[in-house]
């Protein structure tokens, strides 16, 4: 199986699980660039691209070029990294 990962942020540990499997990450999208950047260290030879809001998914994985995006058989995303999830809430609430 040929995978995108979608928001694999620095770690990317969906796809390190994924390639134990044996899974193959073909491209991989994430927004930041410095988690782009270790996400490159990490899974060396990987292709990787920044991430769109929903209703332009379709142009991260065009920016990806069409030799990679036909290797694609499946595609990945998980939910945003804990440091998000007290984003907008009040300090004593």
């Amino acid at each position: 199986m040929n995978v995108l990962d979608l928001f694999c942020g620095a770690a990317g540990g969906g796809s390190a699980g994924l390639e134990r499997a044996g899974c193959r990450t073909v491209a991989a999208c994430e927004i930041d660039p410095w988690r782009r950047a270790v996400f490159g260290v990490r899974h060396p030879g990987t292709p990787t691209g920044p991430r769109f809001p929903a209703g332009m998914r379709n142009r991260a994985i065009a920016a990806l070029g069409d030799a990679v995006v036909a290797q694609i058989t499946e595609a990945i995303g998980r939910a945003m990294t804990a440091e998000f999830f007290d984003a907008g809430r009040k300090e004593n609430a």
